[in-house]
Formats: structure tokens, C-alpha cells, sequence
């Protein structure tokens, strides 16, 4: 008698479907999990901003940057509605020194897509405000916009 050596087609459709099912159970977990380490990382990124305004607080004699309501803009100047010095966001990137801190993983809806070279800022992002050239690719969106 020989013996023979392999799987049936019955053995091999059950094995199948036990991987099918096993997949569909951890792959809702797989992206629960995701997320949380999204949400972790908008978390630490809005820590970072926090503590680098403070920093900021401390060195400009207990005074919070403010956005200017006008802008040093050529006057032919259509996009740069000012320089990112003048932003917020310009004031306290000094401290945080990392654009990626301005970007939520879990949302990309005010990508900077904008690039003047010549004056050395990005624009972009809700609001068209102007960057620095470091967030150009970046998506500010975690309501600090």
C-alpha cells in the first residue's frame, strides 16, 4: 500500500475559511488600535504646542503672540497675505522646531500645497495663511488653524 502525501481539497477550503474568519475578526481591531495611536500622536503634537507657547510666553515678558490684523505685503502680492513671522504659528515654530507637529495623522483636510521660494514661505492650509517653508507637504488640521 502507498501512502500518499498532501492535502484534500476539503482540508485546504477548510483552512481557508478559518483564516477568513480569524481575519475578520482582528482587522476591526487592527484599526481600532490605529487610530488610538493617532489620536495619541494629535495628543502629544497639541502637548508640544502648548508647552512651546509657554516658552514663548516666558521669553516675550508674559505676552501670548497674536496674529496681526494687517500684514507687511507687497502690494502686488495676490497669495502671501503676510509673512509667517507675523502668524502665530510663525512666532512659536522657533520653539517647537518641527512641522510635523502641526499635523493631526487622523485628518488631512488643510493640506500646504503653496510654494514661494523667493520669499521663503509656504502657503496653504484652511484660511490660505502663510508658513514657513518647512510645512510645505504638511496638513495643518488639528484646529489650530
Amino acid at each position: 500500500m502507498r501512502r500518499r502525501h498532501g492535502f484534500t481539497l476539503i482540508e485546504l477550503l477548510v483552512v481557508i475559511a478559518i483564516i477568513a474568519i480569524l481575519a475578520a475578526i482582528l482587522f476591526p481591531v487592527f484599526s481600532r488600535a490605529r487610530e488610538q495611536a493617532r489620536k495619541s500622536a494629535c495628543l502629544t503634537h497639541a502637548r508640544q504646542i502648548g508647552q512651546a507657547l509657554m516658552m514663548y510666553v516666558q521669553d516675550w515678558d508674559e505676552s501670548f503672540p497674536y496674529q496681526l490684523d494687517w500684514c507687511a505685503c507687497s502690494p502686488n502680492a495676490i497669495v502671501e497675505r503676510c509673512s509667517p513671522n507675523f502668524t502665530v504659528q510663525g512666532k512659536i515654530y522657533p520653539y517647537v522646531k518641527n512641522a510635523a507637529v502641526f499635523d493631526c495623522p487622523s485628518a488631512d483636510a488643510c493640506p500646504i500645497t503653496g510654494d514661494d521660494p523667493a520669499r521663503n514661505i509656504a502657503h496653504g492650509g484652511c484660511g490660505g495663511w502663510t508658513w514657513p517653508r518647512e510645512f510645505l507637504g504638511k496638513s495643518v488640521d488639528n484646529g489650530l488653524h
